[in-house]
């Protein structure tokens, strides 16, 4: 999964594993809702493609949450939270889905995303 990712994202940008299937891509400098939405579809299709396996290819789901900073948080903690929210609600919709972040954090700024 790791490799995937990281072939759909620029040679600046952050790929992490933070524990057993869940993984966070940090697009340095992104600042364009349509831009990010296309490398979060690059993504999903990129892990839909089935994985080699001894008895039968293996096929996987991807839900994708999508924060910005500072727009949708102020804090490295803050931002994590928004981008799990908005994966929660990707997940809610269906199978290879992704959501942006419809909470600030403490700033008011509400629905901005």
């Amino acid at each position: 999964m790791a490799k995937r990712l990281t072939a759909c994202v620029r040679e600046d940008d952050t790929v992490a594993r933070m524990g057993g299937d869940e993984f966070t891509v940090i697009l340095a400098g992104a600042t364009c809702s349509n831009g990010v939405a296309l490398v979060a579809r690059k993504m999903i299709d990129a892990l839909a493609m089935p994985f080699p396996a001894p008895q039968q290819p293996i096929r996987i789901s991807a839900s994708i949450g999508i924060a910005f900073y500072p727009r949708d948080a102020s804090s490295p903690v803050a931002l994590l939270e928004a981008a799990d929210k908005a994966m929660y609600k990707a997940k809610k919709s269906g199978s290879n889905r992704m959501s942006f972040s419809e909470t600030a954090d403490d700033t008011g700024r509400a629905g901005q995303a």
